[in-house]
């Protein structure tokens, strides 16, 4: 389960947000998606910060809170995009 969190999370911060977004704006939004997984500002993101943004990532998409995603938890991140951060 971590590894799918981590390859999920993973995804999220180098992925573009939309398709035929601009480069500029997606190279900032991916800035913005290491400034906040390095909250120490170290610039580096250790695997503690990386899994504290996997876990916040993940109670977003539990709506009913039950530790588990169902396939409808998944498919409605899906269609929201990549925006939320």
């Amino acid at each position: 389960m971590r590894l799918f969190v981590s390859a999920m999370i993973l995804s999220f911060m180098v992925s573009p947000v939309l398709a035929g977004g601009h480069l500029e704006s997606e190279h900032s939004l991916k800035k913005d998606r290491f400034a906040a997984a390095d909250s120490n500002g170290d610039n580096k993101v250790s695997r503690a910060e990386f899994m504290a943004m996997a876990n916040k990532r993940f109670a977003k998409m539990d709506k009913n809170g039950d530790g588990v995603l169902t396939k409808d938890e998944m498919r409605r991140r899906k269609h929201k995009g990549h925006s939320e951060h």
